[in-house]
């Protein structure tokens, strides 16, 4: 597994797609607070996994992860 840093144009695309969903859900005073938020965060780790469409979602049974 290679670690590679995650670059300051990369966060600042995620804060702001965090903030555009938070916005659609919550409204515009809750998403410029949460993207002011998470342009703070000092650190970051990004965890992906591989999606496989024959498993369950989280929708369909949360207790999944902790298998």
């Amino acid at each position: 597994m290679a670690l590679s840093p995650l670059g300051a144009e990369a966060i600042e695309r995620i804060c702001k797609l965090n903030a555009e969903i938070v916005t659609e859900k919550k409204g515009e005073a809750a998403g410029k607070k949460k993207l002011d938020r998470w342009l703070q965060m000092p650190g970051w780790l990004v965890v992906t996994c591989q999606n496989d469409p024959s498993s369950p979602s989280m929708d369909e049974d949360p207790a999944g992860l902790a298998r």
